[in-house]
């Protein structure tokens, strides 16, 4: 009672004595679950850890006292000492479901997914009913991107605690990453309105789930409700409602209207760099003034949006360009006059000159250079390093006539990832074709596809671990620029190819990011880009043959 009391009073040290003491003499079970609790209400994480170790210690048979030890470790991120003490208790308690689900979360905390794997799918077979159990073998599955099984046990969990907002949300976000269970979502969102009228979030989902499957105007219609009540939102959600409105407007070609939308985003977003101290251009007069033109999104974002730099340029205006300072040199050599600096937080001295008169967010350069989008088509605006494209298409070619055809078949990262990618034997029809090499450009482990690749077809893919896009983008600007095309998915690689003016066929999906506008085979971003569409009842299958007939007669 003097433990209890001690507890109750907000002192776990003194109740952990008194209960320990009480357990030593006695062997009291009461007065061991006693301590633990005290152990685990301790504030001091350490002192905590070492209360439990020593109750551990003192009673190493009894399962709930190593298992409640293993977790203060595990909330401490000791995952190894973790994973020892779950171990032990196993070997006492084989196939305990509980154990082996904490075994799991330490195995998971090491990254060591695949034994977290095992651990969790044992945990689920001896626990079927716990959605926690199939849950984390989701994450676990995840994490190793097996992305369609991580959704079975994300749908089991949340099928098992439907009301439990923690399993749906891994849910939604796993059926948008595989990019399938719209009509799954759309259920979900429409009952979540029906429910409440007033969920804006809802409202937004399902906008959206009419974007990804080709509704506009149904996901216009959305958009259209709330547009005289977002006065009385918060200005992060009339942040995304417009910018919501911007990727339908984009999608539906009407870039015009899209435009000022679209700069709506900046209301919800932080510069890399810190804010910007000089005022923001709002497209006034640029002649005899200075202008930072920041960066924003990924790399594919920023090589686009290069495309509305030669207009700046046009203005006479003395720009300073910040990008990401893997871009440095392919801009520096590709802009002449512009003065390009990293992106750094805290941001280089130059970009906090309050002698720059003005600033522009780079994704924002339309809203004021490009609102008649259409006719704005260009030629290529990137110029790679010209010793190192021709060295590398010489060493490519080794002297044959064959095509090089630069391949990016999947998107590992991100949202839609799933539905972008392709498995590599679904582009068998154009692997095969005659008088072609292909050269991997795909960021990430590729080498198990390629070799089952050269199993499955008699011939391999070529390799350069020479190369590697992820610390050397000027590089890679020039392989892509020794390729005599390049068949890529969405990405960074795509939007590079087209940029250099190099022949790119893209594979998009279902309704794909607005930037490729919602129908047609050209884009005005890049004049050597052909966009092979893929509608939401299309098969990969129609568009691995039409890459195969594109490349064919190249």
């Amino acid at each position: 009672s003097a433990a209890l009391r001690a507890l109750h009073a907000g002192d776990p040290a003194a109740a952990f004595a008194r209960a320990f003491e009480v357990f030593s003499r006695r062997r009291d079970p009461q007065a061991a679950q006693l301590a633990m609790q005290a152990a685990i209400a301790m504030t001091d994480a350490d002192a905590g850890i070492d209360a439990s170790a020593k109750l551990a210690q003192a009673a190493p048979d009894d399962a709930d006292i190593q298992s409640d030890h293993g977790a203060l470790l595990c909330r401490a991120n000791r995952f190894a000492d973790a994973e020892r003490v779950f171990r032990g208790v196993l070997a006492r308690l084989p196939g305990d479901g509980m154990t082996l689900f904490n075994l799991g979360q330490a195995l998971a905390g090491q990254d060591r997914f695949p034994d977290a794997e095992d651990a969790f799918r044992k945990a689920a077979t001896a626990m079927p009913d716990n959605p926690q159990a199939h849950a984390s073998l989701g994450a676990a599955l995840d994490s190793q991107d097996r992305r369609l099984e991580a959704l079975a046990c994300f749908r089991r969990a949340h099928g098992l605690a439907p009301g439990t907002r923690r399993f749906r949300d891994q849910l939604e976000a796993s059926l948008k990453v595989c990019g399938i269970g719209y009509d799954e979502r759309e259920r979900m969102y429409l009952a979540d309105l029906i429910n409440n009228p007033d969920d804006f979030a809802a409202a937004m989902q399902l906008a959206c789930v009419y974007r990804d499957t080709e509704r506009l105007d149904q996901g216009l219609a959305v958009i259209r409700k709330w547009l005289p009540r977002e006065q009385d939102l918060a200005e992060p959600d009339r942040a995304q409602l417009r910018e919501v409105l911007s990727e339908l407007q984009f999608l539906g070609g009407d870039f015009k209207a899209a435009w000022p939308n679209y700069h709506w985003r900046l209301r919800r977003r932080r510069r890399w760099g810190g804010e910007p101290v000089q005022p923001e251009w709002r497209g006034e007069d640029l002649r005899g003034k200075s202008i930072l033109v920041y960066a924003e999104q990924g790399i594919g974002d920023q090589v686009m949006f290069m495309a509305m730099l030669q207009d700046l340029v046009a203005t006479g205006a003395d720009i300073v360009l910040e990008c990401d300072p893997r871009l440095v040199p392919l801009f520096r050599r590709s802009f002449p006059g512009v003065g390009c600096v990293p992106v750094e937080n805290p941001p280089v001295p130059e970009t906090l000159d309050p002698a720059i008169d003005l600033h522009v967010a780079m994704g924002s350069l339309g809203c004021w250079l490009w609102d008649d989008f259409t006719g704005r088509r260009r030629g290529p605006y990137l110029t790679a390093d010209p010793e190192k494209t021709a060295a590398l298409r010489r060493r490519y070619r080794e002297g044959s006539d064959d095509k090089l055809i630069g391949l990016v078949w999947k998107s590992p990262r991100g949202v839609d990832a799933g539905i972008k990618s392709f498995a590599l034997d679904e582009l068998d029809p154009v692997l095969t074709l005659a008088g072609t090499r292909f050269v991997d450009l795909q960021y990430g482990e590729t080498e198990t596809e390629r070799r089952a690749m050269e199993e499955r077809l008699g011939f391999a893919m070529l390799h350069d671990p020479g190369v590697d896009q992820m610390t050397d983008l000027d590089g890679f600007a020039a392989q892509i620029a020794a390729m005599d095309a390049v068949l890529a998915v969405s990405g960074s690689a795509a939007h590079m190819a087209g940029a250099l003016g190099v022949p790119t066929f893209v594979l998009l999906s279902p309704a794909p990011q607005w930037k490729w506008g919602g129908d047609g085979e050209r884009t005005d971003w890049y004049p050597s880009a052909t966009l092979l569409r893929r509608g939401v009842d299309g098969s990969r299958g129609e568009q691995a043959e039409r890459a195969r007939a594109l490349i064919g007669n190249l």
